[in-house]
């Protein structure tokens, strides 16, 4: 079987502190990885004191079966807040955080959303449960939330109040532009966007001004611009997925971290 799920863990402690997915030799990886962090720094100090162990846990025939127990792992059986993983996972708002017994709407109990208010067809409805958004715009936000601690952003709640409303919004209070993660009901692919959050003539010169040297149209209200456009407009040259899948937490996690640093960058 191709696919797996492993640990990095204490050899004296037996504390693990990374669980990760992969396939073929992507458990040797980490110790040679060179962007710093809390999981690299965790690394090196337990190779100094020879105690750096890693161990996959299973072993499984379809990539899908490994985020399932990836997820699990990191939420229910070590705590992601014992860990130094970046997310929680895929479908994370449908595994129980390590320690909650209480009982969880849409966790111990299926519910359907309610759509009823006249904005969704029975056809958009229908897709709208099918395709998992609710369960796929949770889970996104539970996983970039913590990216937003001890910063001036915020998430919303889930916006569904139409079709075209589906998806979350990343706001900062002393910014006159917003990112928005819009979620398609086909829920195949996420389109980031920066938007412009103001309506007067003033915040949306400084929503141009902000996206310089982008040539921005705001002759209409709401003005945006998709993450593909910005780069290319912006001779941006990054490996980034522009419509990363709904389904991939680590690329819109990186995805939301450049777009944030774009936008600190502009307003600083």
């Amino acid at each position: 079987m191709d696919y797996y799920v492993y640990i990095l863990f204490d050899t004296k402690t037996n504390d693990v502190f990374y669980v990760g997915k992969g396939k073929g030799f992507r458990i040797d990886h980490h110790e040679n990885d060179a962007i710093e962090s809390e999981k690299t720094e965790k690394i090196k100090a337990l190779q100094k004191d020879s105690r750096f162990g890693k161990r996959i846990v299973g072993r499984y025939a379809t990539e899908n079966e490994a985020h399932a127990v990836e997820t699990v792992l990191i939420k229910w059986v070590y705590g992601f807040d014992n860990l130094t993983n970046k997310v929680h996972g895929r479908y994370s708002a449908l595994i129980r955080t390590m320690g909650d017994y209480e009982n969880i709407p849409g966790i111990d109990v299926e519910y359907a959303p309610n759509l009823n208010d006249g904005s969704f067809t029975k056809a958009q409805q229908e897709k709208f449960v099918k395709n998992n958004i609710e369960a796929k715009l949770e889970s996104i936000k539970e996983n970039i939330e913590p990216l937003l601690e001890d910063t001036e952003y915020s998430v919303s709640e889930i916006v569904g109040k139409s079709p075209s409303d589906t998806g979350l919004w990343i706001n900062n209070p002393s910014m006159d532009v917003s990112i928005r993660l819009k979620l398609p009901l086909a829920g195949r692919t996420i389109s980031p966007e920066f938007v412009s959050t103001n309506t007067d003539k003033e915040s949306k010169a400084r929503f141009t001004e902000a996206m310089a040297p982008l040539k921005i149209n705001n002759g209409s209200v709401g003005s945006y611009i998709g993450l593909q456009n910005y780069l290319e407009r912006a001779g941006i040259k990054k490996d980034i997925e522009v419509r990363p899948g709904a389904d991939d937490i680590d690329e819109i996690f990186n995805v939301v971290t450049f777009m944030m640093e774009q936008l600190q960058t502009k307003y600083s």
